[in-house]
């Protein structure tokens, strides 16, 4: 999983002229089970858009992961750009 997702969003001009297009960055963190499901998203602040944070988190637990192993056992970890942290 790369660590930051960038994408363009466009954003309809309040003077009803042409769409802009505003670079966001969201960096999420994903719960995955021990089964490698995704079962949490969590996109911090987000885009700042709905639409595309449901997209975000849409996309994102859709993905299937290989268990984190702890001492050859399946274990719960939240994941993100450069780290995985145990689930306690």
């Amino acid at each position: 999983m790369s660590g930051t997702i960038i994408g363009r969003v466009v954003v309809s001009s309040s003077a009803g002229g042409p769409p802009r297009s505003t670079p966001t960055r969201v960096t999420p963190r994903l719960h995955i089970d021990m089964a490698g499901r995704v079962v949490d998203v969590d996109l911090g602040s987000g885009s700042g858009y709905d639409e595309v944070d449901r997209s975000i988190q849409a996309s994102m637990r859709a993905q299937r992961f290989s268990p984190a192993l702890l001492d050859g056992k399946p274990a719960e970890v939240w994941l993100s750009a450069n780290k995985a942290e145990l689930v306690r």
